[in-house]
C-alpha cells in the first residue's frame, strides 16, 4: 500500500523536483517515508487508503511491523523543512504526534504512545495550522498557525501545552520582531540536547533568516542572515558545528555563512 500525500504534498514533490522558487503551498506537508527512532531501530510511518490511516512502528532491516494504530482520516508524519526534515518525534522517542494536512476550516494532531501505539490525546483546531516542534520530554507542542496564505505566507508560532491539554496564548515571537513572521522553512537542525530547534526561513524578496526556538523555555530569537538570493528547494542546508557554537547556511554552489547560537 502506497503513502497517501495530501494535494499540498504532492504539489511540494513537484516543486522539488523542478526546482521551482515559491509556489508551493503553505507548509512543507508530509514526510512519506516516516521518522526514525533515536535508536535508529524503528521507523515510524503512516500509511493512509484514503478515508483511515494506520501509524506503524516498523523494524529497521526485517521490515516487520511491531505497533500500530488506525486512525479516522488521513494523517501523516509532518514534515518540518523543505529539505525533507521530519518531524512529530521527541528527543526521547516517546511520544508521536502525527497531523492532518490542514485545511481552511480545521487541523488535527494525533499524539500517541510511541512504543506501544497508543492514542495519548487528539486535539483539533480550527483554522490551518502545521506541526513545528516539539519539546525533549514532550510536556509542549509548537504548531504554526497559518493566518494568511495571499501573497507571501503569513504565520504565528503557537505554544500547546500537552501536560495540561490547552492551546496557550500568544505567540512565540522573538520580542524585537512584531506581527506574523513570513518566510518558508527551508532547513532545520535540532542542538545535540533537543532543547533547540533551528530553522533556517526564505523570504520571496531573497533574503533570509534562522528561526531559533528554545522548546523548554517557550522563546524565539530571528538571526537575519546578510547573503541574499534565491535558496533551492532540496538543496539549502542549515547545520551546526561540531561544538554546537555557531550555525552554518550551505547555499547551492558552495556558498556558505555563518551565525553565532543564541543564548
Amino acid at each position: 500500500m502506497r503513502l497517501a500525500l495530501s494535494l499540498t504534498a504532492a504539489g511540494l514533490v513537484a516543486a522539488f523536483a523542478a526546482s521551482s522558487a515559491w509556489s508551493v503551498g503553505p507548509t512543507p506537508g508530509f514526510q512519506p517515508s516516516g521518522i526514525l527512532a533515536p535508536e535508529r531501530q524503528v521507523r515510524y510511518v503512516a500509511v493512509a487508503n484514503g478515508t483511515e490511516t494506520a501509524v506503524e512502528a516498523v523494524q529497521i532491516g526485517s521490515g516487520r511491523v511491531l505497533h500500530s494504530i488506525w486512525l479516522d482520516a488521513v494523517y501523516g508524519v509532518p514534515l518540518v523543512a523543505y529539505d525533507g526534515t521530519a518531524g512529530g518525534l521527541t528527543r526521547d522517542g516517546k511520544l508521536l504526534v502525527v497531523s492532518t494536512a490542514g485545511a481552511d476550516a480545521s487541523t488535527s494532531f494525533v499524539v500517541l504512545d510511541a512504543k506501544r501505539m497508543r492514542l495519548r490525546s487528539a486535539i483539533s483546531l480550527k483554522g490551518m495550522w502545521a506541526f513545528d516542534a516539539l519539546s525533549p520530554e514532550g510536556r509542549t507542542l509548537y504548531l504554526t498557525q497559518i493566518v494568511s496564505t495571499d501573497g507571501p505566507v503569513r504565520y504565528l508560532v503557537r505554544a500547546y501545552d500537552l501536560e495540561r491539554g490547552r492551546l496557550l496564548p500568544g505567540a512565540i515571537a522573538d520580542k524585537s520582531e512584531r506581527g506574523a513572521m513570513t518566510g518558508y522553512p527551508m532547513s532545520r537542525v535540532v542542538s545535540a540536547d533537543g532543547r533547540w530547534a533551528y530553522t533556517l526561513y526564505a523570504r520571496t524578496n531573497g533574503t533570509a533568516f534562522i528561526h531559533a526556538l528554545d522548546t523548554r523555555g517557550r522563546r524565539a530569537v530571528c538571526l537575519d542572515l546578510t547573503g541574499r538570493g534565491n535558496m533551492d528547494f532540496g538543496r539549502t542546508r542549515l547545520t551546526l558545528t561540531r561544538d554546537g557554537q555557531r550555525l552554518v547556511v550551505h547555499r547551492p554552489g558552495g556558498k556558505t555563512e555563518s551565525v553565532p547560537v543564541p543564548r
